[in-house]
This record gives C-alpha cells, sequence and structure tokens, in this order.
C-alpha cells in the first residue's frame, strides 16, 4: 500500500517512530489505533456525535 504523508507529518511520524525505537509503519498503526480508540470512546460518551 503507498501512502502519502505531508512532509511536516513525514518528519514528526519519523521522529515518534525512531523515539519509540518503532519502525515507520509500527508507528503509524500505533497513532491510527489511539485515534480509533479515542473516536470510539468519544461516540460511546456522546451518542448524539454521529448526529451531527
Amino acid at each position: 500500500m503507498t501512502l502519502r504523508l505531508r512532509p511536516d507529518v513525514y518528519e514528526v511520524v519519523k521522529r515518534f517512530a525512531a523515539e519509540n525505537f518503532r519502525s515507520m509503519t509500527a508507528e503509524i498503526n500505533e497513532l491510527l489505533l489511539e485515534a480509533t480508540k479515542k473516536a470510539s470512546g468519544a461516540n460511546q460518551s456522546n451518542p448524539d456525535a454521529s448526529e451531527q
């Protein structure tokens, strides 16, 4: 899969990956997992959020 990132986002993810001793792919997976958990939690705590 090809993923196109803005250069500034690429650099931040690259830095996070290095700090966490992960590959870029592993870091992107972790960031996406955190974001989806956060979004799911936000939707559960506010059931009307999906209607907006």
